[in-house]
């Protein structure tokens, strides 16, 4: 425990976690609409003429039903129900009471079951979703060291959203001289969290004539605490060099180094996971 506790990783995500707990506090908050709307309370209480239990099974709220008049064969009842919560509507009754004359309802999802074809006019009316933003990104470095982390905060507003932040921790580490692994964390109150680790392989061989091949490989991905899985990236490519040596024409001696590509050839494939969840 004292070695979790004491560890650069922990307080790397002690310190992205206080920040994340600062702008939920700070910046505004996001609520979405998840009902169609009002409708009438008689609507939502309605208590069949058959119903005879005085206490409701599921609940255990108090139930009363009162038959008050027929009508052409048709039943007339004055229900109470006891559990009354704080954002109910009283019916023309009373809060509590309903006098059930009967309903008819009816939800269309796009055209209705009974369309015949008869022309459609849809007109919308939205103004444009404009976003600006900036993002700073901060590589510490001592006495010429590079640290293997990076911190990073973007800032953006949204005409329609308001301002929004999202901080990110990025790190990246060689564990040999051919393989490197490095990941990236952020998040922000509309999109959530987002880990993307990578890796990446290059090998490089020496061939005849001061001739060379690099091969190098990486796979990454990204995962979203809402969305689940986003995408999955690989790539490969292949680079054929050669070492040439300058000379002095005056001299004969040899001055600078450098290297001509001759030839390569690479590839990519990527695969993207849409929006799979509703806010």
């Amino acid at each position: 425990m004292k070695q979790i506790r004491e560890s650069k990783f922990s307080k790397i995500v002690a310190y992205y976690l206080i920040l994340m707990i600062l702008l939920q506090i700070t910046q505004p908050m996001q609520m979405y609409a998840l009902t169609s709307g009002p409708t009438q309370p008689e609507f939502n209480a309605f208590t069949p003429i058959g119903t005879s239990d005085m206490v409701d099974l599921a609940s255990g709220d108090f139930n009363y039903n009162i038959p008050i008049m027929d009508v052409g064969g048709y039943p007339l009842n004055l229900a109470y129900n006891s559990g009354v919560t704080m954002d109910q509507e009283a019916s023309w009754v009373g809060l509590g009471w309903n006098l059930n004359v009967g309903e008819i309802s009816r939800q269309v999802r796009g055209l209705p079951d009974d369309f015949r074809g008869d022309l459609m006019v849809y007109q919308n009316g939205l103004r444009d979703n404009v976003t600006v933003g900036t993002n700073v990104n901060l590589s510490p470095a001592i006495f010429g060291a590079n640290f293997p982390f990076s911190l990073g905060l973007g800032v953006q507003y949204n005409n329609s959203e308001g301002v929004s932040f999202k901080p990110s921790i990025g790190a990246s580490f060689a564990l040999s001289e051919s393989v490197k692994v490095g990941f990236s964390l952020s998040g922000s109150v509309t999109e959530g969290a987002t880990l993307s680790p990578s890796i990446s392989i290059s090998d490089k061989k020496s061939l005849k004539d001061n001739m060379s091949t690099q091969l190098s490989g990486s796979i990454g991905s990204s995962f979203n605490s809402r969305q689940g899985l986003q995408n999955i990236s690989a790539s490969a490519s292949s680079k054929t060099s050669k070492s040439v040596t300058d000379k002095d024409p005056v001299t004969k001696v040899e001055s600078t180094h450098r290297e001509e590509t001759s030839g390569g050839l690479g590839g990519s494939y990527s695969f993207n996971n849409s929006q799979n969840y509703t806010p």
